[in-house]
């Protein structure tokens, strides 16, 4: 059976908006990978995934073939030896006040249908 691996992924692309990090937990799901998905500071998206090979290059081919076109700019892929540190995929949010404010600028509605208890957040 081939091993686990991890891959990290770097998306750009007009991807700030709340539904899209949304859509890539629904599509990591699918493909049975763990990790998370964030927003980083340089307005691109992090991905952090576990799983097996095929797997995660499926993810990011989902991700870059996503329904919005133009949405996509860009996604660098680079693979290292999986850590097993992740039970389930989840969004990682950022501060909440931020969170509400680019939600409510892209008009999205207020879900949370990919979340669970972020630890790091319940801790502060």
């Amino acid at each position: 059976m081939p091993a686990m691996e991890r891959a990290v992924m770097v998306v750009d692309g007009s991807i700030r908006l709340p539904l899209f990090r949304s859509r890539i937990c629904r599509i990591a799901r699918s493909r049975r990978v763990v990790g998370y998905v964030k927003n980083r500071d340089d307005g691109s998206l992090e991905i952090i995934a576990e799983g097996y090979h095929r797997d995660l290059n499926l993810v990011a081919d989902d991700v870059r073939n996503n329904p919005d076109p133009g949405l996509v700019t860009g996604i660098q892929v680079s693979h290292e030896k999986a850590t097993g540190e992740f039970g389930n995929f989840r969004i990682k949010y950022g501060d909440p006040l931020e969170e509400l404010a680019v939600t409510v600028a892209a008009g999205a509605p207020l879900s949370r249908d990919c979340a669970t208890q972020d630890p790091e957040r319940a801790s502060s």
